[in-house]
């Protein structure tokens, strides 16, 4: 494991930026109101990986004034193949790629131009590691900026603010200021947001207390959402059903809530 920590300046402690980047695993942020300053705590995802191990040696970490920026490179692999092609018995196709080491059994196993083509399979294939655990600590109020291409992100306690853009995986944030989350397919669960804007692919998005300005936006999932304060307030789905509940007195403009197929449920 290594662990960076933010010592760039002396004058400052409480509250500041943390920007992490990384390819693929998993980031846990903790807002700790008894934490001073920031910092990142880097292990591979799975014990005993080379690959990862050898990406977190190489991670870089910058710092300037309140920012502790941590970025995490592409894992380099030396062995396996770049890429599998497993034709399954009911016509479908399955693409690996990466793959160092497939565990299981399997029949009808051929090789055409460096690809593996398999008539069945029963097992799955290892992409050859890589995936890092990032688990992050900053003091109550910090602003976090996160970017990931294959990650899960988990963040507890208050934060001024949540950045996260992410190529595939899951979006827990428990209290922020505001908000602007990404992921190409996964969920998004928000316990509190004072406002910003949440967009997955596919995936549902649910908000359990909107106190502010809040744009919402699936491609395909349910958006359920519920009002506490009487702010602008859009949300569209274009394959899932809208669910919005409303504190007493907040009211609910259904003009900007758009299901294209589906349904829109309001108070």
């Amino acid at each position: 494991m290594r662990t960076i920590r933010h010592t760039d300046h002396t004058d400052h402690t409480g509250p500041g930026r943390l920007r992490l980047r990384l390819p693929a695993g998993t980031v846990s942020v903790v807002a700790d109101p008894g934490a001073e300053r920031a910092s990142v705590a880097l292990s591979p995802q799975r014990h005993g990986d080379p690959a990862a191990a050898a990406a977190i040696e190489r991670a870089e970490a910058t710092q300037s004034g309140d920012l502790l920026e941590v970025v995490v490179p592409d894992p380099v692999r030396v062995s396996g193949v770049t890429q599998n092609v497993v034709r399954h018995d009911d016509g479908s196709l399955t693409v690996f790629q990466h793959a160092d080491v497939v565990t299981g059994s399997m029949t009808g196993l051929t090789i055409e131009d460096g690809r593996m083509i398999v008539g069945s399979v029963s097992g799955q294939a290892d992409d050859g590691g890589g995936d890092v655990r990032a688990v992050v600590r900053v003091p109550a109020g910090h602003r976090v900026d996160i970017a990931a291409g294959a990650a899960d992100v988990k963040a507890s306690g208050p934060l001024a603010g949540v950045h996260a853009t992410i190529g595939t995986g899951d979006l827990a944030v428990a209290e922020a200021g505001d908000a602007d989350l990404r992921t190409g397919a996964g969920r998004v669960v928000l316990e509190r947001v004072g406002g910003g804007r949440v967009r997955t692919g596919s995936g549902s998005i649910t908000v359990r207390a909107v106190a502010g300005p809040l744009f919402l936006s699936a491609g395909s999932g349910d958006v359920f959402a519920h009002l506490v304060a009487q702010a602008e307030f859009t949300a569209t789905t274009g394959f899932g059903d809208i669910y919005v509940t409303a504190a007493p007195g907040v009211d609910v403009d259904p003009v900007g809530l758009r299901a294209r197929c589906g349904r829109v449920s309001t108070p």
